[in-house]
């Protein structure tokens, strides 16, 4: 099948949607799918720009019958940059009529459905289908037949999408996952820090993603409070950057000295990370997923159970998806600091019980390689497509 992906980002970037995008597509491409990524340009374009989307993302290769196509221009400062990226990426994907339009960006979906592509949407957004100010956007899309189906990353997510009305048989969940590379060999805490030049000694409770409020990192301030003798590692701070300034505002008004931030790191490079780690935390918060609304089962949840250490999570309807309390986990009420602060004081314990959820977690992770998510992937479009005449290897399109 031709598949036109497209993204209103740089490649590679920082965003962790283009990692999950590099990553499912390039594994569709080994499918025997024909992908073309359509993104912004940036200064990685050129000969050495396929070579630098490997090494960022940590690829082993690119497929041949994957291409990465710059369509329009990353120019910070522009009017809605996003938006004109998406029309800019539509227009191209009409001129080429692909057989199949694949976005995680509404704006987009909302092009090429009007221009009459056929389109998959991803997303793992629940507020879309919850907010009445996406009513009119709702009413404008779902309704269309070109809407040929939904991938969303929880059923939770799942869910609000066939209350809204998509038929259940057009929705999928299909879990994001980990670069199984990344995680082989399997390092020791030992060699983790000394290769990333961490004490041994230290407890550390580690956070990777993006270092902002609403993640919820502001609340591992207030836990780290409650265990001094823990280091609260956060990986994933854009140096500079209005999100840093107020965690570190957050820690210096906390008066708190075992919170420590490093710097963003590519895909590749989080691993050690992980391994180097007593524990790894999602912010036992709510506010993410009610009062923010936008973060659902986080993407580093399966880099956390691939890395096999003790987790410490919120007790929210997505993540208990995936993480199951004394089992692969330790789900704690959401915002409850005392509460938080116990299951990691436990977590860092290496007591047997702790060890063995580890173990759990990474055996648990051989379901979310992106290797399956993309098999799981290519057989929910060959679902979709078939009721229209459609079969994969077949040259003709969805109708």
């Amino acid at each position: 099948m031709r598949i036109v992906s497209l993204c209103h980002h740089t490649i590679p970037s920082h965003h962790t949607n283009t990692q999950q995008l590099v990553w499912t597509t390039t594994e569709l491409a080994r499918l025997g799918h024909h992908v073309e990524v359509v993104c912004c340009e940036s200064d990685a374009v050129g000969p050495a720009w396929r070579e630098r989307i490997v090494d960022y993302y940590g690829l082993d290769a690119l497929p041949d019958s994957i291409d990465f196509v710059p369509v329009c221009s990353d120019r910070t400062g522009t009017i809605l940059p996003e938006a004109r990226a998406d029309l800019r990426n539509v227009l191209h994907a009409r001129r080429h009529r692909h057989e199949l339009v694949h976005t995680r960006d509404p704006f987009a979906l909302t092009l090429a459905l009007a221009a009459g592509l056929r389109c998959i949407f991803e997303t793992y957004r629940v507020d879309i289908n919850e907010d009445a100010r996406f009513g009119p956007w709702r009413a404008l899309n779902y309704r269309r037949k070109n809407l040929l189906g939904v991938v969303t990353h929880s059923d939770l997510c799942r869910q609000s999408f066939i209350k809204a009305g998509i038929p259940e048989a057009r929705v999928m969940t299909n879990y994001n996952g980990y670069a199984a590379a990344h995680f082989s060999p399997v390092l020791t805490r030992e060699a983790a820090r000394a290769h990333l030049g961490l004490e041994t000694a230290e407890c550390i409770a580690t956070y990777a993603g993006r270092v902002d409020v609403t993640k919820g990192t502001d609340f591992l301030v207030q836990v780290a409070r409650q265990l001094p003798d823990v280091v609260f590692l956060l990986v994933g701070a854009a140096a500079g950057s209005e999100e840093e300034r107020t965690v570190l505002q957050h820690i210096q008004e906390a008066g708190v000295r075992n919170v420590r931030l490093r710097p963003r790191v590519a895909p590749s490079e989080v691993a050690a990370y992980l391994f180097a780690s007593d524990c790894l935390v999602i912010p036992p918060t709510a506010a993410p997923l009610r009062r923010h609304g936008r973060t659902v089962l986080p993407m580093k949840t399966f880099s956390y159970l691939a890395a096999g250490r003790p987790i410490v999570a919120p007790d929210l309807p997505d993540l208990r998806e995936v993480l199951h309390h004394e089992e692969n986990a330790l789900l704690v009420p959401p915002d409850k600091v005392e509460a938080a602060a116990a299951a990691i004081r436990l977590a860092v314990s290496h007591q047997p019980a702790t060890e063995k959820l580890g173990y759990a977690a990474r055996q648990n992770a051989a379901y979310f390689t992106w290797q399956a998510r993309a098999e799981r992937f290519s057989a929910f479009l060959e679902n979709v497509c078939a009721p229209n005449g459609f079969r994969l290897g077949e040259t003709k399109q969805c109708q």
